[in-house]
């Protein structure tokens, strides 16, 4: 498995920027119309927003990455991936899942779809979803991107039912 890592570009002062934004009783970052002020037009040239955060929806980078709409916690991923149930590739295609993380995949940190070389969806927290740059984001999602093979939605709603144990957490809604 390879390992794509952070190379100060963007720079760590713009990923912070991110951090900061992302905080939503600051920034109403996860509103559904308020969120362009939030990040635009400061990173217009950065950010595209694929879908706007969308109130009767809860569900987080994880969700999306496996491409459904239900909370999933970095436990499960951990555990799919463990277990094997997530197929690495260092050929990554158009819609294969980019993991993040810090120093190992013990910390997995955020998740997204491949687009192209060095282009990723991804959603940020209960906010929107946005196409930028690989590490084009805040710097607590981790310094570190690998990729698996994208699955099917059978596949995902039986992992989340087989590590059900494992998603729980606090940051829930």
């Amino acid at each position: 498995m390879k390992f794509y890592i952070y190379n100060d570009n963007p720079s760590i002062k713009t990923r912070k920027r991110f951090d900061e934004l992302c905080i939503g009783e600051k920034f109403p970052f996860n509103h559904p119309t308020n969120y362009v002020a939030v990040f635009f037009p400061e990173f217009e040239k950065a950010l595209s927003v694929i879908s706007p955060p969308n109130i009767n929806e809860r569900y987080n980078c994880f969700a999306y990455a496996l491409g459904v709409t239900e909370w999933v916690v970095s436990s499960v991923i951990a555990q799919a991936i463990k277990n094997n149930d997530l197929i690495p590739t260092d050929n990554p295609k158009n819609g294969d899942i980019v993991i993040y993380c810090e120093s190992s995949l013990d910390y997995i940190r955020h998740a997204g779809k491949f687009v192209s070389e060095q282009v990723v969806q991804s959603k940020w927290a209960s906010g929107p979803v946005f196409e930028h740059e690989t590490f084009m984001c805040p710097l607590r999602y981790g310094d570190k991107a690998t990729y698996f093979k994208a699955i099917d939605r059978e596949l995902v709603h039986k992992l989340v039912k087989k590590y059900k144990d494992f998603n729980k957490s606090s940051f829930q809604p």
